[in-house]
């Protein structure tokens, strides 16, 4: 299919001639489309046209839109003068479903204009808080069109939209086909299934694709099917359930049994690789961590902490206030706040926490990410100990017990649960910290596979455009030195913690990734089950990674 640019829009194919035309909205942070592959794909008689944001790349002069109502009037704007009369089949992904379901609102109300179907894809619904802004954003971190810089300027753009952005909570009459990420941790299912109260208009179906939130950069033929079958079914609705079916159940199942089951092999993926965490092994990961996390509203007031952040803190809080001293301040964490509402996330800042007397001084390394806003807003800390000691330790040297390493890993597993604790109640919050937090974390199972890979996790080692690479594989797919993770991986019975180890990662293209491992495990009944890794980008990468052997690994 050729391609021509018309004001805001990109054509690809053939409109003129076209019944139905295909719609893609932007996710967040993109210049020029990531849907052109797809288009590419669809058949000839099914032509797309890919919105482009205002502001940005070829459109660089023009105003940019303010909100994501003003994207959408301007979209509006240009598909009546570009492309009137067609039957348009909307697609949007992340910001862009709100931008589809917008413009679906907005064509609905006027004459002569005609929605055939509703696409969403891994977003929340309408009027749900941004709880997980700043994850969501990384896979279009990583696209190509943040050249020169400007991914991160249109990132901020497009979450402060997103933040911004209000619903009346008005229902459309457009059917509605919802698509997702079978690891996708920002828009699970079953939160995607809330899309349904948005529609009068059949129910087409749950369409889960292998991989994660930016599922859609591969496996586009088994994408492209589901669309050109969305559209065949708006071309002949009376096969399908009729809206006042009371069973609302998927409209397409009907005709075309095959089109509601998960598709592009996700059937046939273990249960770890399609779901997060479980709320038990959320509870333990952040409760037992063998670092520091706590979790506070915008003015450092605690929603929970952990065992560790009460070591680092000489006892409990329920407010940061007090606690943390950054270049000898007082007052160390309103200089956070403060930095934090300009940059959203900082890493590696030095700081000293302190006791509510002011005694029991800890230094520690702080990453923290600010998510939401306003009244929603919240702050995600995790602190690790500034330890100049490491467990383990070379196989030719007795353990001290009297280490910094040692004695901090003591001082946490001796440390009782703290009143602000991560409880069942808070599920919503620790699945926030879970997508949001800024460190990686993974859980790896008796077997050596990685059970469970945070979005941090899978960006760390570059998997974020095929994370069912990572997620699911064996963990010795990452590690440089292949002797030191038999040596980890020996110790299991032991529950040999892993404390302020310097190692090197493997990127999925094969190069070195220095990082600082803060690893414990869970153990039941004697039995352990799973690894808490906390991993950071090492500060310092060009020191000499840490060996076991006396020979160094790899032997």
């Amino acid at each position: 299919m050729g391609t021509r640019t018309e004001r805001s829009l990109v054509i690809q194919g053939d409109v003129d001639k076209a019944d139905d035309i295909v719609v893609f909205l932007p996710p967040a942070g993109t210049v020029s489309s990531p849907y052109l592959p797809i288009g590419t794909l669809l058949q000839d008689t099914l032509p797309t046209v890919h919105c482009e944001t205002p502001g940005r790349g070829r459109l660089a002069n023009e105003e940019a839109p303010g909100s994501v109502h003003s994207a959408a009037d301007r979209w509006a704007a240009d598909l009546a003068e570009i492309v009137p009369g067609r039957r348009l089949h909307f697609f949007g992904h992340s910001l862009g479903a709100l931008y589809a379901y917008e413009l679906t609102l907005r064509l609905e109300s006027r004459p002569h204009s005609e929605v055939g179907s509703l696409s969403v894809s891994g977003a929340r619904e309408p009027g749900s808080s941004p709880r997980s802004l700043l994850a969501t954003a990384f896979a279009a971190l990583r696209a190509p069109d943040r050249q020169e810089g400007a991914g991160e300027h249109w990132m901020d753009r497009d979450l402060r939209m997103r933040g911004e952005y209000r619903t009346a909570h008005q229902v459309v009459r457009a059917p509605l086909a919802l698509l997702c990420g079978a690891s996708d941790p920002f828009a699970t299912p079953g939160e995607m299934e809330r899309w349904k109260d948005f529609t009068s208009g059949p129910y087409l179906g749950m369409f889960t694709f292998r991989g994660g939130h930016d599922y859609y950069l591969s496996g586009e033929q088994a994408i492209a099917d589901v669309i050109s079958r969305i559209v065949g079914h708006s071309r002949h609705p009376n096969s399908a359930r009729t809206p006042s079916d009371p069973a609302r159940g998927p409209a397409l199942s009907g005709t075309d049994p095959s089109l509601h089951r998960r598709t592009n092999g996700v059937s046939d993926m273990p249960n770890d690789q399609q779901s997060t965490p479980s709320l038990e092994q959320l509870i333990d990961v952040i409760a037992n961590s063998s670092v520091g996390i706590a979790v506070t509203d915008r003015a450092g007031a605690v929603v929970l902490h952990n065992r560790a952040q009460s070591v680092l803190m000489g006892g409990e809080a329920d407010h940061l206030g007090g606690r943390i001293l950054l270049d000898s301040a007082q007052d160390g964490l309103q200089a956070l706040i403060e930095r934090l509402g300009k940059e959203q996330r900082v890493e590696n800042v030095q700081v000293t926490y302190r006791g509510s007397g002011g005694g029991n001084e800890h230094a520690a390394r702080v990453n923290a990410v600010l998510t939401g806003s306003g009244d929603d807003a919240r702050i995600h800390w995790v602190s690790r100990p500034e330890l100049s000691e490491r467990l383990p330790i070379p196989n030719d040297r007795t353990e001290d017990v009297t280490s910094d390493a040692t004695s901090w890993i003591r001082a946490v597993n001796e440390r009782p649960l703290p009143a602000l604790a991560p409880t069942k109640e808070l599920e919503d919050v620790m699945r926030e910290f879970y997508e949001v937090a800024p460190v990686a974390i993974h859980l790896i199972g008796v077997n050596g596979q990685v059970m469970h890979a945070n979005p941090a996790d899978v960006a760390l080692v570059e998997y974020t455009s095929s994370p069912s690479d990572y997620v699911g594989r064996h963990i010795r797919n990452i590690y440089d030195d292949k002797g030191l993770l038999d040596d980890f991986l020996g110790r299991w019975d032991e529950d040999s913690p892993i404390i302020n180890f310097r190692a090197n990662f493997l990127t999925r293209e094969g190069a070195p990734k220095p990082v600082l491992i803060f690893s414990t495990a869970q153990a039941e009944g004697g039995s352990v089950t799973n690894t808490r890794c906390f991993v950071f980008s090492d500060p310092e990468p060009q020191r000499a990674r840490d060996t076991i052997s006396a020979f160094g690994w790899p032997a």
